[in-house]
Formats: C-alpha cells, sequence, structure tokens
C-alpha cells in the first residue's frame, strides 16, 4: 500500500510557525530518547522544515516525506503472478495433498481479524478470500486489498503475503480506505504511546523466549487448555493439564474415511485464536499490540504430518522418520521470534501519514515495520523486509 506524495506547500503562516515552535521544542527535548520519524505531514514545510536522517542525533524528528516510503508489494513479482483459482495447478498443498495455501491464508485472515471488532472478518463484499489469491514465482502467494465486511457492515479491506515454504506472513494489514485528520498533537501522543506498548511488547516477547514453555504460549504457564469437542482422541497430558495437540495426521493409513483436513486446520486454527483472546481478555492485559501479535502468532501450535521434500530415493529400506516431518502453520511467529533481538527495540524509527503511524526498525538481517492506528488504539499489521528484498 504505497503512501501517495502530498503537497505540503500550501499551509497558513500562522500554522508554520507553530508547528516550527513545537519542531524547535520536540527537537530538543527528545521523546523519552527514542528517534522519531516525519511526525506531522499535515503542517510541515517540505523545503524549510526537511531535516536528514542522523543516527548521531539522539531524540531528533525527521521531516523528510522521503522517509514514507512503504510498498509490501515490492516483494513480490506482481507482473509475472498468475491468480490461483484461475490456475489451480500452482496452488501448494501440503500433507498429502489434503490442504492448500489458500485455505490456510483463509483461515489465518478470518481467525486472526478478531482482535478488532472494526478489523473481524464477517463476509466478503464479492469474491472470497480462496478466489482472490495470486501466487508469484518466488514462492510467496498474497492477496492484495481484497474487500469485505465487518460486523457492522462496514466496508473494510485485507493484504496477505504468505511464504509458501515455512508458511510464515511476511506481510498482513487490516484497514479501511478513508482519509482521516489528525492533529500534531494527537500523533505526538501516539507515538508516546506507540513506543510505551512496544517495549512492553519487546519485554513480554523477551520473558516468553526465556521461560520454559517458549513462545507457544501467551497469556498462561501451560499452552491453550480448551479442548475442542472434535479432537479428544488426540489429547495430551502435561503437567496434569489437558490440552488438544492441534496435530493431525493426513497419511495415517488405518482410517477408512478421511477427514475434511482443510477443515480440520481451519477448526484448530479457529480454537487456538478463540482461547487466545480470551486469555488475553482474562489476563488483564492492555497493550493492543501484545494481542495483535499473540493472535497473528498463535496458529503456530496448528502442526501436521508432511512428506519430507529432502527425502530421496535410495536401494534401501527408508526410515520412517526421515521420509516424514512435521510443519506447523507458523503464521507471525517467525516475526514475533526475531523480536527479541535489542536491535528491534533499540533502533525505532516512527512516520506519521493519515492517522497511522509506521514504526521501523532495522537489524543486520531485516527491517519490520509495524502500522499502529492512532485514533483507534490497534495495531493494524506488520511487514517483514529481508536483505535480500527490494525496499
Amino acid at each position: 500500500m504505497p503512501l501517495p506524495t502530498i503537497d505540503i506547500r500550501g499551509i497558513t503562516m500562522k500554522n508554520r510557525i507553530l508547528f516550527i515552535f513545537l519542531f524547535i521544542v520536540i527537537a530538543i527535548i527528545g521523546l523519552n530518547g527514542t528517534k522519531i520519524t516525519a511526525a506531522i505531514l499535515s503542517s510541515n514545510d517540505e523545503k524549510e522544515l526537511k531535516k536528514t536522517r542522523s543516527s548521531d542525533i539522539s531524540g531528533a524528528i525527521y521531516l523528510s516525506t522521503d522517509e514514507l516510503s512503504f510498498d509490501p508489494m515490492s516483494i513480490v513479482d506482481k507482473n509475472n503472478s498468475r491468480l490461483v483459482s484461475s490456475s489451480p495447478e500452482i496452488s501448494r498443498w501440503y500433507g498429502n495433498g489434503s490442504l492448500d495455501i489458500c485455505c490456510i491464508m483463509d483461515s489465518l485472515i478470518r481467525n486472526i481479524s478478531i482482535y478488532s471488532e472494526k478489523a473481524e472478518y464477517v463476509q466478503p463484499v464479492e469474491n472470497g478470500i480462496t478466489e482472490s489469491i495470486y501466487a508469484a514465482p518466488n514462492g510467496l502467494y498474497y492477496i492484495e486489498k481484497h474487500p469485505y465486511y465487518n460486523k457492522f457492515h462496514n466496508r473494510r479491506y485485507v493484504d496477505l503475503i504468505m511464504d509458501s515454504e515455512d508458511l510464515s506472513t511476511r506481510y498482513i494489514n487490516f484497514y479501511d480506505d478513508q482519509q482521516h485528520i489528525v492533529t500534531s498533537d494527537a500523533v505526538q501522543r501516539g507515538i508516546g504511546k506507540f513506543n510505551e506498548i512496544s517495549v512492553e511488547f519487546y519485554s513480554k516477547v523477551l520473558y516468553m523466549f526465556n521461560s520454559e514453555n517458549g513462545m507457544f504460549n501467551w497469556f498462561s504457564d501451560y499452552p491453550i487448555t480448551e479442548i475442542p469437542a472434535e479432537s479428544e482422541s488426540q489429547i495430551s497430558v502435561e503437567g496434569n493439564v489437558l490440552y488438544p495437540d492441534y496435530y493431525f495426521d493426513p497419511f495415517a493409513a488405518d482410517e477408512i474415511i478421511q477427514p475434511d483436513f482443510a477443515e480440520l486446520c481451519d477448526y484448530y486454527i479457529n480454537c487456538a485464536c478463540e482461547e487466545t483472546k480470551k486469555l488475553y481478555i482474562e489476563s488483564g492485559e492492555n497493550n493492543p499490540m501484545i494481542l495483535f501479535f499473540a493472535l497473528s502468532s498463535i496458529p503456530c501450535i496448528v502442526s501436521f504430518k508432511e512428506m519430507n521434500g529432502n527425502a530421496y530415493e535410495t536401494d534401501e529400506i527408508y526410515d520412517e522418520n526421515l521420509l516424514f516431518t512435521t510443519r506447523c502453520i507458523t503464521a507471525s511467529m517467525k516475526f514475533v521470534s526475531e523480536c527479541v533481538d535489542s536491535d528491534f527495540i533499540k533502533n525505532e524509527e516512527f512516520a506519521a501519514y493519515n492517522n497511522r503511524i509506521y514504526m521501523t526498525t532495522k537489524s543486520q538481517f531485516n527491517k519490520k515495520i509495524i502500522i499502529y492506528n492512532v485514533l483507534t488504539n490497534e495495531i493494524e499489521g506488520f511487514c517483514d523486509f529481508y536483505n535480500d528484498d527490494v525496499w
């Protein structure tokens, strides 16, 4: 979703003087020592107030429209992409051909969207999700500006890019298509809030990463405890706590009637997201960033048996352990796990546009962007750019 170029020269002298005053004050005192990028687009002067990025200036505010380049779709080759519904042979199938990536993407969008009543996916405006997915030559599958209705019958949009190799989310965004005007004060408060919740999020992830159970549970000492009624045969016991495996085996030879594994996968993802949201509410947490990434990463507990793509034929008898592997619905867990790098919190920079603040963090491996809506106090999505991407 590239951000348009804005003509910001036609502003009143009164607003310009006010902005210059605010700029000088904020640039001097900083904002909690955090680098802030291009905050107030409604009243800056591109010629007079443009400030070059400099990592040596602590707490500086960068006023450059160049900083607002945000084009997640640049990581896919759109010119050579094909609509999967029109060419089913290009879809990627998993688990003995029992479910494809389009079904997985459909499930992730619908179930992750419950993090917000405004974002919640109720029904498509026209074509469904699976009919709107494209396959790019580099193994990425995507859906762009897919229109749908939420529970209030408001028109919303969603973007999603997934890596078909590890089933990780490269980019996801739930948004409306409205133009909103926010004051410079609201933007500054929003940046302060965003900085605060990102620090809490980093602390949460770091704690889970160092805990015994890792990052498979967000709000309790044990993995999700809700037991799906249809999976009683797959219940495991750990620490006297019953919980579902969220695992299925499409290669099971002893089943006369194979279940609908795409439906089972969707059911597991739904259970995981619903239970995570319930645990979030019960925990007393009040951090929209933690909620968004908890819901968007928890599908990683859903896993299934898969043929090992690295296995090859020999004259010897196969070792079953080498023939098969376990694949999980990685979703945003890869993104979250990379946030334990201290660069995530040390290198924050912010840019604001149309009531949204874009937080950028960079490391030697990638660049991450997280989108925060000032008006709704919600995270709308994120994008992961790796060094071999064009950005």
